[in-house]
């Protein structure tokens, strides 16, 4: 069943691009691409495997993804027992790891460090959780302090609080 949240992932990844500045925000490097190509060859695994292999450490780089506690119906237990002793991600992940691997693919060197840096971070984190349960909806993000300009616990303004369309307000959460 679709739900609003898959558009909270695509914005969350448009939103990855832009602060990186790249199209490519989950690719892998190259030693773990092929560590992966080899691994799951020999193992047997299907090319669409290996593809969905190399997506899903594409997300554990940004500890987006956890292989040791995702369900299994999205079909990792073949790529957690294929990588052997290779850990894709440690546990547990947060929000400073995912800041780390921003910090480390940051192509323009920006940097993350003003509170307008820091709260667009917390939200695109938040928009592009793997779990779609775990998602920010639209409407959820449109109330994020990053938009509104007003702390988390506290009433914004009413001239300052964005408020979103009535379009969105009919979505399901």
């Amino acid at each position: 069943r679709y739900s609003a949240t898959y558009d909270s992932w695509s914005v969350g990844v448009v939103a990855l691009e832009m602060m990186l500045g790249t199209p490519d925000v989950f690719s892998t490097d190259s030693r773990t691409t092929s560590m992966i190509r080899k691994t799951m060859d020999r193992a047997g695994a299907s090319p669409r495997d290996i593809e969905k292999a190399l997506a899903l450490a594409g997300l554990a780089d940004y500890c987006l993804f956890d292989p040791s506690s995702s369900r299994d119906s999205v079909g990792v237990t073949p790529f957690r027992s294929e990588l052997g002793p290779f850990p894709v991600v440690e546990t547990p992940c947060g929000l400073e790891d995912f800041r780390a691997a921003l910090m480390q693919r940051d192509q323009m060197q920006g940097g993350f460090d003003t509170d307008e840096a820091r709260g667009l971070m917390f939200l695109v984190w938040r928009l592009l959780q793997f779990e779609p349960e775990k998602r920010l909806t639209p409407l959820q993000a449109l109330s994020d302090p990053y938009f509104t300009g007003v702390p988390s616990g506290s009433s914004p303004p009413p001239s300052t609080a964005l408020q979103p369309s009535s379009s969105f307000a009919s979505l399901p959460p």
